[in-house]
Formats: structure tokens, sequence, C-alpha cells
């Protein structure tokens, strides 16, 4: 499973993607596709999940920010604050609409 460009990221949108989640580039689905068939890998299948993942990242952060207080009481507000943002951050470039999730599979005969 991974993350891909569904489409062309706004100039927020990959700022956030670089800062927030450290993630300097993505491929298209194409290139996910053309990449793996260049390094020898065959019966490609390329399932987009992006909205199973933007219902999971959704639910995922409403949950963590439900659970602040015992979230901090165990790892404290630092660590609380951090994930809190990483967590929005990944939800609002999911709800953009050009983030997308792919389920891949491929074979090799190495």
């Amino acid at each position: 499973e991974d993350c891909y460009l569904k489409a062309p990221f706004t100039s927020e949108e990959t700022a956030s993607l670089q800062k927030d989640v450290c993630c300097q580039s993505l491929p298209t689905q194409d290139e996910y596709v053309q990449a793996l068939a260049t390094n020898g890998f065959s019966e490609i299948v390329f399932d987009d999940v992006t909205d199973e993942w933007t219902t999971f990242v959704q639910t995922r952060y409403e949950l963590f920010a439900s659970h602040k207080e015992r979230f901090t009481n165990l790892h404290g507000e630092a660590t609380y604050e951090k994930l809190h943002h990483f967590y929005h951050a990944v939800k609002v470039l999911f709800e953009g609409g050009h983030l997308g999730g792919a389920r891949v599979s491929a074979s090799t005969s190495y």
C-alpha cells in the first residue's frame, strides 16, 4: 500500500506534503506502474483505495482528538500536538482530492 498523486497539488498542499508529511514528491498512477514494469515486475495490479483511506484518516483524526486527555496523560502534550498536527495534515490532504491511496501488487521472476 502506498500513496500516489491523483491530480496536481495546490501550492499549499505541496508545502504540507513536504513539511508535515516529509514527502518530497509522489508519482502518478501511470508513473508508479511504469516504474514497476521498468524494474522487471509484471502482473501489476493497481487498486485505488483513496475513498477507503480518506474515511480512515478522517476517523483516525476525530478519534485521536477526542482522546486528547488520555493520550496527553500517557505521552505528554508535546507528543500529542505533533501527532495531532500530522493526522490533521494527512486528513486535509486526502480531503483535497489530489492525494491518492493505492494497494499495489506485482510479480517478479527474481
